[in-house]
């Protein structure tokens, strides 16, 4: 309910009539694979971990098993990308596979299943382990010439706010040549650099003072690293056809904190 009332600016007393059009975007599933686990997913995905926990009903030590299905929350947060590892992080339990029935198995088949098991489980170790926590930058603090500018060039194909099918565009598509600089909106520091994040290719985050952060994907290269402090129009990356991008552009988003905000509000024309 709380996600529908956001998606549709609804107000109490959240009364509904009949023929009124809500808007509902698609959801968004995720196949468990072996090894994953609630962080490992979180961070792929760009979610927080009780958003998702949440959203399919888990609760500690959030057991994952293999081939099951998870909602995914429709809402990104750029945020968690650059947060150091939660302290319980390590003890939430990787996906195991799916049980099966002993009575269904020969002999022979219970020993080629327990050799297979410790093979897995010595690479599930592996696969659950947690990664090296991630680094918190600083933002710089803006100063008065250091006002938001726009990152390329080109045609806007798609602007901020209801898009095809449903979908809500958190930011603004922008079409240019492959290749074309890319550059910092205002000064900043990187918080993230890498294509990890499902469909948005080569991805960089900056943080700005004032909680702002500002993402630019879809890039054919980038050309900053992770806790390098930018000034104002800093190139950062080239345009490129990365992720699911089917053509060269760049999707370019503006947060305050974890709320997406149309750029047009904060940068000039």
């Amino acid at each position: 309910p709380d996600y529908l009332i956001r998606l549709n600016d609804l107000q109490p007393p959240f009364a509904l009539s009949a023929g009124q059009t809500l808007r509902i975007e698609p959801a968004r599933f995720h196949e468990v694979q072996l090894g994953d686990s609630l962080f490992s997913i979180a961070q792929r995905y760009a979610v927080s971990q009780y958003q998702l926990a949440e959203l399919n009903g888990l609760s500690a030590p959030y057991e994952l098993v293999q081939g099951q299905r998870l909602n995914i929350p429709a809402s990104h947060d750029f945020t968690i990308l650059d947060a150091a590892m939660p302290r319980n992080a390590g003890a939430v339990k990787p996906a195991e596979r799916l049980p099966e029935t002993q009575n269904q198995l020969t002999q022979n088949q219970l020993t080629q299943n327990q050799q297979t098991n410790n093979t897995a489980n010595a690479s599930l170790s592996q696969a659950g382990k947690p990664s090296a926590p991630r680094k918190n930058f600083v933002a710089p603090k803006l100063t008065s010439n250091s006002a938001f500018s726009w990152p390329v060039e080109g045609q806007v194909s798609n602007e901020f706010g209801p898009a095809a099918r449903g979908v809500h565009n958190d930011g603004i598509d922008i079409l240019a040549a492959a290749g074309t600089p890319v550059s910092v909106i205002a000064p900043g520091t990187v918080a993230y650099v890498g294509e990890g994040l499902r469909g948005f290719g080569t991805l960089v985050l900056v943080k700005h003072d004032g909680g702002y952060i500002s993402a630019y994907a879809h890039l054919a290269s980038a050309s900053v690293a992770e806790g390098d402090v930018l000034s104002r129009a800093a190139r950062i990356g080239a345009v490129g056809q990365t992720g699911s991008a089917s053509q060269p552009m760049l999707h370019f988003e503006v947060r305050k904190g974890r709320t997406p905000i149309d750029p047009r509000s904060i940068i000039g024309s």
